[in-house]
């Protein structure tokens, strides 16, 4: 069973990692002794996978205990050797979670690495949901038994889109608490209690550490304009919109009238892109408005170009998998699932549909046209479906490009216009970061960018400004 556990285990994080392209932004988890990882819930069976790929050690894992009983999942779980979690809200008796507590302890004073979601739920909310004390129960059991060097190790999760194929999965790894820390005086139940508290308290602040925390999904499109016109020394995007979102955070205690200034300017002027057939990209810095019309064509002509010479091998690969994907797609459709499993839904069907036809493509062409074509098709096929996706994108990308050159062109004094409230809004982003890092107890001579001479504008910062 531990074999088969392992070989589902590799093929789900195989698949994950087709889905996304996963990256690990900072950290490491321990690669021995007993740990217990501490991760936030977004995307369902999704997140334990992706944990599991970045821990880079055997991680035993807890489940809500109705998908022991879902066919298909409860063959997953089995085999990934999870342990169930019972939960009132699915009808189950909590008084069976006492068994699972004592296997969590038992595995963590054996130094095995368990992982655990503290939110309790998994959930499509575009912060971290408050935490149960389960965890910090779990961790201060086990050192009672004899777990003294246990870390607790915060994970952060954060999709760029996590339905959407080959959108980006960024994992940050925190820094580690210190068990022993919270367990040294609980002599009776009234200073456990204070003490799984104390320790919740600093799970939660560990792993708002390596998260993205706003109040709407609205604020994420606004700053995702920020990040557009706004660049930031970081070259990754997920730690930018971090940096910015604590930023928020540090203003709504400090400047919140300030904030919802900017916010209702930013809002407007995004619309009023939208009206105008434009991004916040299209207008950054190094955007379209900041090329020539005879540059913007080029860009275009040669994106054209391209999609050409690609066209007759995304085509094949278009037909050949469309079967597989088109079955993917109507089993997530039948299945209308929530948010945070909709990715799940499309992995696990991906898992079952796609090997099977690339299997049975490859050996119906090899018996039907010989080995030599079905070899053929078999190094061929994986190279013209991801052909087909990049191919696809890019067409996007010259339809857009050239859109948005004849509308650069076509937009005059409505593009001054937009381009000025540009300016001025990024000036006011310069003195919101000021703001926003005397509040994190920064010196006020960081909080400045360096002045860039540009046009009626300020300096980019870099650091931790918000709208």
């Amino acid at each position: 069973m531990a074999a088969f556990g392992r070989a589902v285990s590799a093929l789900v994080g195989a698949a994950a990692d087709v889905f996304y392209r996963r990256r690990v932004l900072a950290g490491a988890v321990p690669p021995r002794g007993p740990v217990l990882l501490v991760a936030n819930h977004p995307n369902g069976l999704l997140d334990p996978v992706l944990v599991q790929q970045a821990a880079r050690r055997r991680v035993r894992m807890l489940a809500k205990a109705p998908l022991f009983s879902m066919p298909g999942i409860s063959l997953l779980v089995r085999a990934l050797d999870c342990l169930p979690v019972f939960r009132a809200k699915d009808g189950a008796d909590t008084t069976q979670n006492a068994e699972t507590f004592r296997a969590v302890e038992q595995a963590l004073v054996d130094s095995d690495c368990v992982l655990i979601f503290p939110e309790g739920i998994s959930h499509d909310e575009p912060q971290l949901q408050p935490l149960k004390t389960g965890a910090a129960r779990m961790a201060l059991g086990a050192v009672a038994r004899g777990a003294g060097e246990l870390l607790i190790v915060p994970v952060g999760l954060t999709y760029a889109d996590k339905l959407r194929f080959r959108s980006t999965a960024a994992v940050e790894v925190g820094r580690p608490l210190r068990v022993q820390d919270f367990a040294a005086a609980t002599s009776d139940e009234e200073d456990q209690r204070t003490a799984a508290r104390a320790l919740t308290g600093a799970i939660h602040d560990a792993l708002r550490a390596v998260t993205v925390n706003v109040e709407s999904w609205e604020d994420v499109a606004l700053l995702d304009a920020v990040d557009a016109v706004w660049r930031q020394d970081d070259p990754e995007r997920t730690r930018r919109i971090k940096q910015l979102a604590d930023g928020v955070a540090r203003l709504r205690g400090c400047a919140p009238e300030a904030l919802d200034d900017v916010r209702a300017r930013l809002a407007a002027w995004v619309d009023a892109l939208a009206a105008a057939g434009l991004t916040p990209r299209d207008v950054a810095r190094d955007g379209l408005a900041a090329a020539s019309h005879r540059q913007r064509l080029g860009v275009a002509a040669r994106q054209i170009g391209a999609a050409f010479v690609a066209l007759p091998l995304a085509a094949g690969g278009a037909a050949f998998w469309a079967t597989p994907f088109w079955a993917v797609h109507g089993v997530w459709r039948a299945m209308r699932p929530e948010r945070d499993v909709g990715a799940t839904v499309k992995v696990i069907a991906g898992v079952v549909f796609f090997p099977l036809w690339y299997v049975g493509a490859v050996a119906l062409t090899a018996s039907a046209t010989g080995l030599a074509w079905g070899a053929l098709l078999a190094l061929v096929a994986p190279g013209a479906g991801l052909t087909t996706r990049h191919y696809l994108r890019r067409r996007a990308f010259v339809l857009r490009a050239l859109g948005g050159a004849l509308r650069l062109r076509l937009k005059g004094r409505a593009l001054t216009d937009l381009l000025d409230e540009r300016d001025a809004l990024c000036r006011t982003f310069d003195e919101l970061a000021v703001l926003a890092e005397d509040r994190a107890g920064l010196p006020a001579g960081k909080a400045g960018a360096q002045a860039d001479e540009r046009e009626g504008g300020s300096g980019n910062r870099a650091a931790t400004a918000g709208v």
